[in-house]
Order: structure tokens, then C-alpha cells, then sequence
């Protein structure tokens, strides 16, 4: 392991550990004198992507750690639908003041239910995503990782050629992360941005989105995708028309994607990486720090990110091995 890769794991226990301790050393003694939400809702966009699911457990293994039996834990999903998940928050409001650990279909649509929350007494924390009106916002810096994973990608083409990008739901982690990528491409001015499709976000919607692209662009060179899932789809689709030497660049570093790495000398290049287990494990220390304090102050965090490539799949620190997350992704 690097010197930096080392420097970042350490970093990323410590500050867990740190954000634990900053409550008091006891979780007993800390609960014994803040007030206890009887529940903790989990609000995702898509409990088939193994992000969502990691942070849905990571979410629920913190909440039990600290509350125990006493708290009821549940996970609820969208399918990226805002009336859904209009009618999920809704269905809150005749409950007691809870945490709502939210991943918004819609950064602005879902204001309303959020602050009709928040005056009942339930502290909303956004995850992943914004949402308007939300005391507590944990994203990843998504900004710098499309920014981060294309100029990478830009740099492996020699600073030359055709890219697309394959885009998703009207989220903001995804409009941010085309954002950065968009930054790093300005430049290299002889990369040029020649489409874009959108693929939902989804390794089905990869193959789809990717098919359209190289039929429409035969000579095109490199594709940012948004997310781990749709550029595995959008390899599979450069694989079966023996597009080898196309390279793409994402965003997640999820293990199905660090696999592939290994495994292959395919097109995929680089995924920034993410850290959903640290993000579930902030929104509960800090909507328990927050009722603690009774400083209802809103607050935004943002977690770095760390590219992933070829050279040091082996050595990362995926998803469930970080942090003292356990290995097991899938959500009870």
C-alpha cells in the first residue's frame, strides 16, 4: 500500500473513531441522557445498487450500536420515483420524532415534507444526495471526483479524442459529478465532448446508453459515467462489439467494479471512489450529536474521494472492509 493510501485509511478510521468519541466514551452513558427517537427511516433511491445497500446497513448497524433494541430500523426505496417517496416521508408524519436518513429522488421537489418533518420534531439528515430544507446534508465530494475521474481519463487518452458521457437521474451527486468532469476536460482542449446519453443510472441502462453512443460516434475514444454500475453495463456493451480500447472513467469504486479490474484488461480505467459505510455511520453519530446539543443549526459535510485503477485494486479499501464495516452488503 502507498504512502497516501495508507495515510487515507487511517484517516478514515480515525475520524470514525473520533466522531464516536466526540459523543462521550459510553453509548450508554450517552443515551442514558439524550432523548431516544423510537425509530430510524432509511429513504434510498435503489436498493438493487450495492451503494445503497452498504449505506442502508451501515446506517442500521450504527443506529443499533447506540440505541439498541429500542429503536425500530427501516429501509424504504424510491426506485429514483419523487411521488413515492412523497408518499414514504408522508407516511412519517403521524409517527413520534424520529431520524430520516433521506436520499432524495429530487433535490428541491420534496422541501415541503421535509421541513412539515422537521417541525413535527424528526431531524432529517440528506445522504448522498441534497435535499432542500434538510438539517444534516453527508455527500461525497462529488464535484472533485468527476473532476478527479476525468482528468484522469483525459490523461490516458494522451489529452486527445472523443468522449461521452453517460448521465442518470436529475439528482444532485450526479449533476455535480458531470459538473467537475466538465471542469477537467476544459483543459485538455483537444478532448472533446462529441454526446450524451442517459443511462439511468443502471447497469441495463449502461448497456442501452452505450449502444446508442457507438452507434452514433464509431471513433468514439473515452465515456464518463456517473456511477459504477452503469459503466460496467457500458463495458459489457464496449466488450460485445469489441470496443477493448475504449477507456472509461466513474464514478462509486464499488467492488463489483474493482473486480473487474482485476480480472480484465477491459475498458474500464478509473472509478472515485466512494465511502457510503463511513457516510451511514456520520448520519446517525451526527443526528445523535444534534439532539445531544439541541443546536439545531444546519450543517453540510462533505467525504473525499480516492481514485481507484489497475495499479491499486489490491491494496484498496473498498466499501464493507473500511471503517469496521463488516463484509456482508446486503440489507436485512
Amino acid at each position: 500500500m502507498s504512502p497516501d493510501q495508507k495515510r487515507f485509511s487511517q484517516r478514515v478510521s480515525l475520524v470514525a473513531a473520533v466522531l464516536l468519541l466526540v459523543l462521550l466514551a459510553s453509548p450508554v452513558h450517552l443515551v442514558a441522557q439524550t432523548p431516544m427517537p423510537s425509530r430510524v427511516t432509511i429513504l434510498v433511491n435503489d436498493l438493487g445498487n450495492d451503494y445503497f445497500q452498504v449505506l442502508s446497513r451501515s446506517v442500521r448497524r450504527t443506529a443499533l450500536e447506540w440505541f439498541g433494541n429500542h429503536v425500530r430500523v427501516t429501509v424504504v426505496s424510491s426506485g429514483y420515483d419523487v411521488e413515492r417517496q412523497r408518499q414514504q416521508l408522508n407516511s412519517l408524519m403521524a409517527v413520534e420524532p424520529s431520524l430520516v436518513v433521506l436520499s432524495a429522488a429530487d433535490p428541491n421537489a420534496l422541501s415541503a415534507e421535509v421541513q412539515a418533518l422537521q417541525a413535527l420534531g424528526h431531524i432529517v439528515i440528506a445522504v448522498d444526495v441534497q435535499a432542500s430544507g434538510a438539517l444534516i446534508t453527508i455527500t461525497t465530494d462529488n464535484w472533485d471526483a468527476g473532476y478527479r475521474a476525468c482528468q484522469h481519463l483525459a490523461r490516458a487518452l494522451n489529452a486527445k479524442g472523443k468522449v461521452a458521457l453517460l448521465d442518470g437521474p436529475p439528482v444532485s451527486s450526479i449533476s455535480e459529478r458531470l459538473e467537475g468532469c466538465q471542469a477537467a476536460l476544459y483543459y485538455f482542449t483537444n478532448v472533446e465532448v462529441v454526446d450524451r446519453e442517459n443511462s439511468g443510472a443502471s447497469y441495463v441502462g449502461g448497456i442501452e446508453a452505450m449502444s446508442r453512443l457507438m452507434s452514433r460516434n464509431p471513433d468514439l475514444d473515452g465515456v464518463f459515467s456517473i456511477n459504477d454500475p452503469a459503466a460496467l453495463g457500458a463495458s459489457a456493451a464496449a466488450t460485445l462489439q469489441g470496443r477493448t480500447d475504449l477507456l472509461i472513467a466513474s464514478v462509486d469504486g464499488s467492488p463489483a467494479f474493482a473486480a473487474a479490474l482485476r480480472e480484465s484488461e477491459g475498458p474500464l480505467l478509473t472509478s472515485a471512489a466512494q465511502f457510503p459505510q463511513l457516510m451511514g455511520a456520520r448520519a446517525i453519530v451526527f443526528g445523535l450529536q444534534m439532539l445531544r446539543t439541541g443546536n439545531y443549526t444546519p450543517q453540510e459535510h462533505r467525504i473525499p474521494v480516492q481514485l481507484i485503477t489497475r495499479d491499486n485494486t489490491d491494496e484498496f479499501c473498498e466499501w464493507q472492509n473500511c471503517a469496521g464495516i463488516d463484509q456482508n452488503t446486503s440489507v436485512p
